[in-house]
This record gives structure tokens, C-alpha cells and sequence, in this order.
């Protein structure tokens, strides 16, 4: 008696809660996806196995970048390169994402994904300048002769 109360009981939480999956579900029908391809080529400045981060526009005289973070599709294809792992900070690279839109009551949502990422050259490491506004300090005379007599 008690095992068909029980079963009644699950059977009535199963019913009621597909009930409510399908309410839910005839909600996401006024969504309305749309996919695009991109394009964008610059420096890489980050590279992760499932994530890449490009400059692709600079304003010298205002000293401004425009970056994007694009996270990298399990099915990369690559031209030019064995692996991701090839990529370092500083290579030059062009990149075909595809940009996902979906359009729902909440508003419209935005995902990017690299689909194909293209090698154009080795970047060159350059050491960061260091700015310094006053003249190296000099040792008094005295010091640097106590310096060389030990």
C-alpha cells in the first residue's frame, strides 16, 4: 500500500513538473536566433587554449586601442599554425568569428565564437621602455674609493 503511494506521488511531481518544463518551453518560441560571420585581423596581446584577445585598431594621437576577447571554438581551424599554443602576445593574426543574436522578451543577446584563426606573421618582443625624469645618481668620491680598497 505504501510502495503505490509512493509511486502515485512520484508520478504526480514527474506530470507536474514536465507540465512546467512545457510552459517554459512555449515561452523560448518568441526567440528568434540570427548568425553572422565576422571578420577581424591585429596584434594578439592574449592567448589561452580556449580564448584569444586581439587589438585591431589603434589611435596613436589619442592613444587609444580597440580590443576584443573572442572565446575559441573546440573545432578551431587554423591556417598557417599546428595548435593554439603556436600563438604568443605580439603575432599578427586574422580571425573569422561567427556572431550569435538571439532576440527574446529580455531583450537582444550577443556571443561571439572564433571559428578560423589565420597566422600573418611573428610579432617581435620589444622590451617595455623605462622613463626616467632625473639624471642617475653618481656615488660621492669617497664612497667609491672606501669601495675599492675592500
Amino acid at each position: 500500500m505504501e510502495a503505490r503511494r509512493f509511486l502515485k506521488t512520484g508520478l504526480a511531481v514527474v506530470l507536474v513538473l514536465g507540465l512546467v518544463g512545457a510552459v517554459f518551453a512555449q515561452g523560448n518560441k518568441d526567440t528568434k536566433t540570427y548568425s553572422t560571420m565576422k571578420e577581424v585581423q591585429g596584434e594578439v596581446t592574449w592567448v589561452r587554449k580556449d580564448k584569444i584577445a586581439i587589438v585591431y585598431k589603434k589611435d596613436v594621437e589619442y592613444g587609444s586601442e580597440e580590443e576584443i576577447l573572442l572565446p575559441i571554438d573546440k573545432d578551431i581551424r587554423l591556417a598557417h599554425l599546428k595548435s593554439i599554443s603556436d600563438v604568443a602576445a605580439g603575432d599578427m593574426v586574422y580571425i573569422q568569428f561567427e556572431e550569435l543574436t538571439e532576440e527574446g522578451v529580455d531583450g537582444p543577446k550577443l556571443s561571439r565564437t572564433a571559428k578560423k584563426i589565420s597566422f600573418i606573421k611573428k610579432g617581435t618582443k620589444k622590451p617595455i621602455p623605462t622613463v626616467t625624469t632625473e639624471p642617475p645618481l653618481e656615488k660621492p668620491e669617497e664612497e667609491s674609493q672606501i669601495l675599492r680598497s675592500q
